[in-house]
């Protein structure tokens, strides 16, 4: 292995990279029609469940947004984790037995409990993506994709059935394997509420209260609207099912090769990354501008393979923005998670629906040429949302992806100490506070925190709220900026 690769692993846990793996490859079976190929099932009923699995997942999501302390305890709880993991193998096997069956009734069944596993499994990993921020998301969301690819091969040369059964497995393996990372990585942290009020803009509420701002909120929007209607025709459609390969197959191959590359870009030369998410947008754009022209073509699917591959690289980046955000302002980090994970879900969904709704209305394609040019619009104005935004690519300034969590931000121990302590005075600091200052300018978590002074998490977080009210700051990152300019 090159020594660039080796030092990159060892910087990162590799059980989150293989757990990761599991899950993505799970979804990869998914879009696959894995589950209903044994049946002959991979069409419409196929897709039908991937639908139901991700419209199922909002109210989840919605829960989160409202009651987010009951779900982190909820998250912590290995007997919850494990019961979710059975949820999700055993909902894996009832869509098996539904395509044999032909039963929409334990097709509605296995999507409710893949449902709950996906929810659940997509806010437990998104605390290991986002502790510590773009640098971690970046290599656990791209090496989980490239582990995926790895996972998949194999399994697609046994029989269907044999297939199905083991691809049932994965959310048990991926969660098995949550469970031996560091729990310093798969816990959520806390941070003090940001204070919203009612004369504030849905612009600004949504940066207050999650840390996410409009336009990259609206651009994965957008995306996943186009996403889904693209593996309709894809991976879906009959004239996919029926191709010589198999359009998802062909698909998830293309993404599985483009997310090896990008495992070994953000492993080897993490300063590049940004270029390889703008050629990859770019070539979501271009895949767009192709599919009109080529829509009644046997073509088809090369346009939709350039999409997929262009999309591996924008789902990564989607991953490397909100865990960011997440990691450095969000008021509640599995808030901003469930935000993502609800756009997602929800927008999926949308796309995928439209798409059949439209193939029912007009069975004969007679304005598919129209619709993929209006599709392609759209996509093209979330790209540009995303490339124009300044907010979006100073994630990938280079102190923040390759510097050490205490480097981020110059290190505040390197002030003169009694400048510091003298803007503590007159801040009126306890000295625990002063203590805690310290360490959360340099990065360090409130459960890292309460372990090192051995205090309680709660105990951190009074003392966190004491802090912001006393300085006047909402957030970590104001925190930092008002201590360095001290």
């Amino acid at each position: 292995m090159p020594f660039a690769v080796r030092k990159g692993f060892a910087r990162f846990d590799v059980k989150a990279i293989i757990g990761s793996g599991f899950l993505w490859a799970w979804f990869d079976a998914l879009f696959m029609s894995v589950f209903f190929s044994p049946s002959g099932q991979q069409g419409f009923m196929s897709e039908i469940a991937a639908i139901c699995i991700f419209a199922f997942g909002v109210p989840l999501y919605v829960v989160t947004m409202r009651r987010s302390d009951a779900m982190r305890r909820l998250l912590a709880r290995k007997k919850i984790m494990a019961a979710v993991a059975v949820a999700g193998a055993v909902g894996s096997l009832v869509l098996v037995c539904a395509g044999f069956a032909d039963s929409w009734t334990l097709l509605f069944a296995g999507a409710v409990l893949c449902a709950i596993f996906m929810g659940f499994a997509g806010l437990a990993w998104g605390a290991v993506y986002s502790s510590d921020g773009a640098r971690s998301a970046m290599v656990y969301v791209a090496g989980g994709f490239a582990f995926a690819f790895v996972v998949d091969v194999p399994l697609l040369l046994m029989i269907p059935v044999a297939s199905a059964c083991f691809f049932a497995l994965l959310p048990a393996a991926s969660l098995l394997m949550l469970a031996r990372v560091d729990p310093k990585l798969s816990t959520y942290g806390f941070r003090n509420e940001l204070t919203t009020s009612s004369e504030q803009n849905l612009a600004e509420r949504l940066r207050s209260s999650f840390g996410v701002s409009l336009p990259a909120l609206g651009a994965v929007m957008l995306i996943m609207i186009g996403f889904g209607y693209v593996q309709h025709l894809a991976s879906f459609a009959p004239q996919a099912v029926e191709s010589a390969i198999g359009g998802g197959v062909l698909i998830q191959v293309v993404r599985g090769m483009v997310a090896v590359v990008a495992f070994l870009v953000v492993l080897v030369a993490p300063k590049r990354a940004s270029w390889m998410y703008r050629l990859g947008l770019l070539a979501m754009v271009a895949g767009f501008s192709l599919m009109p022209f080529l829509y009644d073509g046997q073509s088809f699917e090369a346009s939709g393979a350039v999409i997929i591959g262009g999309y591996t690289v924008f789902d990564v980046l989607s991953w490397v923005i909100f865990s960011q955000v997440a990691h450095t302002r969000s008021s509640e980090p599995v808030k901003t998670i469930a935000v993502m994970r609800l756009a997602v879900g929800a927008c999926y969904a949308a796309g995928a629906a439209i798409a059949i709704v439209l193939s029912f209305a007009m069975p004969t394609n007679a304005h598919g040429y129209e619709e993929a040019m209006f599709v392609g619009y759209l996509m093209t104005v979330a790209i540009v949302l995303l490339l124009t935004s300044k907010e979006v690519w100073e994630l990938f300034a280079p102190q923040v992806l390759v510097r050490p969590v205490a480097e981020v931000s110059p290190n505040v121990e390197d002030r003169p100490d009694d400048v510091l302590q003298e803007r503590c005075q007159e801040w009126g600091f306890t000295q625990r506070e002063q203590e805690i200052i310290r360490l959360l300018a340099v990065g360090r978590t409130q459960p890292w925190i309460a372990e090192s002074l051995g205090i309680s998490e709660n105990t951190v977080n009074t003392h966190v709220r004491r802090i912001y009210q006393k300085m006047g700051v909402h957030s970590r990152q104001e925190l930092i900026d008002l201590v360095l300019n001290a």
